[in-house]
């Protein structure tokens, strides 16, 4: 029984989390219309190349850790302080490889100079994501819904604003990178003085240790994350900002579809490992369970986005 009260709770407060993410998807509609299709595409190209490069600082760690406080909140001290000393090295080496890569990949300084700030902007966000990723351990649901709609709801008000005074791409990057910043210290604030507060440790024999149980995770995750965005940066690489911006307008509607996966993930992911220690029985069962819905919820939105597409893409951005 408390198993599904406790998850029905968290699918509720996932649910809310994730739906706020449609400010965000409303935010590049309208940035779609109102910057036009080639500084559209130049962003978009800069945010999937600072995407792709941030997650060079996780190498999997972010779902290690949550799986292991969730199996044993007592660790979260250690894991906090430790990966957090380690993902701040590595922010600096991703940072120079992102600044390196957009100076070889494009000469245009306004394609550069967005891909700094948007890089900045993607290694803020995993800084954040670890943050959220213990509140799910600790099955702090309703924090994390905060912390996610806070994000979207400010991000969403601050970037509608200044497209709507007539900013340019600069200053709405510039923008996006602030709110990113302002966010996470909102974040580790909750975290830190509802969840737990840790110092910074620097243990290298346990980085190590737990560094190498977390690659695969972290191998299948940037396999995952190139697949997502390597479209984009080959597109800018072999065309031009015109076509990275077509392509985009569709593809933010696909990544907006993200949801439905994300909310059962995030909200069983806690339970499954739990369990999977505990009771393999339940375990298997939790999972024939989520199969059976996804799969559901996945005939539907593919049915549906086949028939409404072309209608769609013209209602949202416009027949420009």
């Amino acid at each position: 029984m408390t198993i599904k009260v406790n998850l029905s709770r968290n699918i509720i407060f996932t649910t809310l989390a994730n739906l706020s993410s449609v400010l965000l998807l409303v935010l590049l509609i309208y940035a779609g219309r109102v910057l036009g299709v080639e500084d559209f595409g130049r962003f978009n190209f800069a945010l999937a190349l600072g995407s792709v490069f941030a997650l060079a600082t996780d190498i999997g760690l972010n779902e290690f850790t949550k799986r292991a406080v969730a199996r044993d909140p007592g660790v979260a001290g250690k894991y906090l302080g430790n990966v957090l000393v380690w993902k701040m090295l590595l922010s600096v080496a991703v940072f120079i490889l992102i600044v390196v890569t957009a100076n070889l990949l494009r000469s245009d300084d306004t394609t550069r100079f967005l891909a700094y700030l948007l890089g900045l902007s993607a290694l803020v966000r995993t800084y954040k994501l670890f943050a959220q990723g213990l509140m799910q351990a600790f099955e702090r649901y309703k924090l994390y819904a905060l912390a996610q709609i806070t994000h979207n709801a400010l991000l969403f008000i601050c970037g509608v604003l200044v497209l709507y005074f007539g900013a340019g791409v600069i200053v709405f990057a510039v923008v996006f990178l602030s709110v990113k910043i302002v966010d996470l210290a909102f974040g580790y604030y909750l975290l830190a003085s509802r969840v737990i507060l840790s110092r910074p440790r620097f243990d290298f024999g346990f980085l190590r240790e737990i560094q190498r149980k977390a690659l695969p995770i972290g191998i299948y995750a940037m396999t995952v994350e190139l697949y997502w965005y390597v479209d984009t940066i080959l597109l800018e690489m072999l065309s031009s900002d015109l076509q990275v911006g077509w392509y985009s307008a569709g593809y933010k509607l696909f990544e907006a579809l993200l949801i439905f996966p994300m909310i059962i993930c995030q909200a069983v992911s806690p339970q499954l490992s739990r369990l999977f220690v505990s009771d393999k029985a339940e375990h298997r069962n939790l999972m024939r369970r989520i199969f059976k819905f996804a799969f559901i919820i996945s005939v539907v939105v593919i049915g549906c986005g086949l028939i409404i597409a072309d209608d769609l893409i013209v209602f949202l951005y416009g027949a420009n």
